[in-house]
């Protein structure tokens, strides 16, 4: 077919771009269920096979992009992992290597006496 047009794809993200937009997008505390994320994904009039958004969900958490909250498969919830925060302290330290203690034998303690020692004497 030497005088076919080519058809031009539009320009739109992948399966796996699509599903952490919409898992991150998602307010709820617990996160999103599979069934709910195939709803949103249609509702916004995406096209897909049900085998191919199933294998990039497992992909995506296998692959730590998206969290399953509970259960495993595709029955559990999924999130989007929260940003790892370095606080000052932690960074500070890091920087600055910590001081060697001292290698001087310390004297070894004493044993205590009890205090309440019953002294018998046999007479």
């Amino acid at each position: 077919m030497a005088g076919a047009e080519e058809t031009s794809i539009p320009d739109r993200p992948s399966l796996p771009e699509l599903v952490v937009k919409v898992v991150s997008a998602c307010t709820d505390r617990k996160g999103l269920s599979f069934y709910a994320l195939k709803m949103a994904l249609a509702s916004e009039g995406y096209d897909f096979k049900l085998h191919l958004l199933k294998r990039s969900v497992l992909a995506l958490v296998r692959n730590g992009e998206l969290v399953q909250t509970n259960k495993c498969g595709l029955n559990g919830r999924l999130k989007a992992p929260k940003p790892e925060k370095v606080s000052k302290k932690k960074a500070a330290e890091a920087k600055e290597p910590k001081a060697k203690k001292s290698s001087e034998k310390k004297e070894p303690k004493k044993p205590r006496k009890p205090r309440n020692a019953v002294v018998v004497t046999l007479e």
